[in-house]
């Protein structure tokens, strides 16, 4: 099953906060415990990460028997790619059953494009 697609804003100066449930094709919430997750936005598939979050350096968390993983990106690293990232950013989310390794069942969970927005001048 193909990735679902949902589009996010990041906005200069604001925490970025996300939360995704795993859910069967039921929509019964799957329990993630153990799982392991990233985050990354990039300018082009190829390029490197602008911003990675991951279980690994605490900026996903999960809840377990909820199925839900929370992603929070600080606004200091949403702010630090106002120079660099560029129209047509993507972003996807990738999970798998072990924190130890992504070779283990990968699924991309959720992708889609990002918008940043500059905070007006005060």
């Amino acid at each position: 099953m193909p990735a679902a697609l949902w589009n996010i804003i990041l906005e200069e100066g604001s925490d970025f906060d996300l939360e995704v449930t795993y859910q069967s094709t039921a929509c019964v919430a799957k329990v993630v415990t153990g799982y392991g997750a990233t985050f990354q936005i990039k300018n082009t598939p190829d390029d490197s990460s602008l911003i990675t979050a991951s279980v690994s350096n605490a900026r996903i968390s999960l809840s377990g028997a909820s199925g839900i993983f929370s992603i929070n990106v600080p606004a200091a690293s949403v702010t630090a790619i106002k120079n660099t990232i560029q129209d047509g950013a993507r972003y996807n989310l990738l999970i798998w059953p072990t924190a130890a390794s992504t070779d283990v069942d990968p699924k991309r969970l959720l992708e889609g494009q990002v918008t940043y927005k500059k905070a007006y001048a005060t």
